[in-house]
């Protein structure tokens, strides 16, 4: 069987953030009050709709009626633990799939227990996080100062594969160049841009991207991969008619909104890594 190519994986891409737009899946999203709105807003860029339901007693009702499931760790408490746990087990039940955002996992031991029980969950598909996050899931004496990354991985695209072995799940690494593997197939993705870093919430957007794309894609690694090219590729197109962080975000959602197929071909810079073939596409 012949190897995929990159340009095969962007064609994919580009079919995927179409399915978003025609079918309008919606996206539950448990995430934290910092970033909430803007991930509502990029959802509804990307042609999903969001509901932002965190109340416990509604999960019975919410959880089953939802295409995809976000769990985001970043401003956490007790009564979120108990409702994002909730909401996994029943998308298990129902058969929706799940992201995992486990925003500053190496701050504090009720996080890392926290996130270490999400992980128990079926419905999760994905885990997203950055390098200190990576770092401290793979390594639990590693802990963080704050939810943002603190240092580089030695070697993401190895630290990438073998989470994603040890969790039994897609891994998705950000930075600079965004390292994803499912314990099989990797990537990496360079598109992007250093103002991502200046504003607030640009990773629980990604997140929020994914769980959009889980939605109509049943392969986690696609799915995954799909949203990070995306917010990717828009991320380069609003810099370019910026002025600095203020107008950069409110580009982002507008560039999000007027992706194409051709941006996704021509702007799109992945490299395959591990066991691709057509078939596996």
């Amino acid at each position: 069987m012949s190897k995929a190519s990159s340009d095969e994986l962007l064609a994919v891409f580009a079919a995927i953030a179409l399915r978003v737009r025609q079918r309008r899946p919606v996206v539950h999203q448990i995430t934290n009050y910092v970033s909430a709105t803007d991930c509502a807003n990029i959802t509804l860029a990307a042609g999903a709709s969001p509901i932002m339901a965190d109340e416990l007693l509604e999960m019975q009702e919410v959880v089953p009626r939802i295409d995809a499931l976000v769990l985001n760790t970043g401003t956490f408490c007790e009564g979120r633990e108990k409702t994002m746990a909730s909401a996994a087990a029943l998308a298990g039940r129902h058969c929706k799939p799940a992201v995992l955002d486990p925003v500053g996992v190496g701050v504090s031991r009720l996080r890392r227990s926290a996130v270490d029980a999400l992980l128990t969950a079926d419905s999760v598909k994905v885990v997203r996080g950055n390098a200190s996050e990576a770092a401290a899931l793979l390594n639990r004496q590693h802990a963080m100062r704050g939810v943002d990354a603190e240092q580089p991985i030695a070697s993401p695209r190895a630290a990438a594969e073998r989470l994603a072995q040890q969790l039994a799940r897609t891994v998705a690494i950000t930075g600079a160049i965004d390292y994803l593997s499912d314990g099989r197939r990797g990537l990496e993705i360079a598109n992007g841009h250093a103002l991502l870093t200046s504003i607030t919430g640009a990773g629980c957007m990604t997140t929020a991207l994914v769980g959009a794309c889980l939605a109509v894609e049943p392969d986690p690694l696609l799915a995954a991969a799909a949203a990070l090219t995306t917010i990717g590729i828009a991320a380069e197109l609003a810099a370019a008619q910026s002025a600095g962080p203020g107008s950069f975000h409110a580009a982002l959602f507008d560039a999000v909104y007027s992706l194409s197929p051709d941006d996704y071909r021509t702007r799109g810079r992945v490299r395959l890594w591990g066991n691709w073939t057509c078939g596996s596409i």
